[in-house]
């Protein structure tokens, strides 16, 4: 599931607790290249979802 359904409703908080902050502008995804505002909290790394996310890190 795409992060801007998953945190349609989301907080600053929720986001945190999951290691993702949003940002102000869109930027490419790492993996795909789709516009998100994901980023990463340790890797600071741009991702549209769960699965990009966790391919990046293995």
């Amino acid at each position: 599931m795409k992060y801007i359904e998953k945190y349609a409703g989301g907080t600053a908080k929720i986001l945190q607790q999951d290691g993702l902050i949003r940002g102000d502008e869109e930027m490419p995804c790492l993996v795909c290249g789709e516009p998100t505002q994901f980023a990463d909290i340790c890797s600071e790394g741009r991702f549209c979802s769960d699965a990009y996310r966790d391919s990046f890190h293995k």
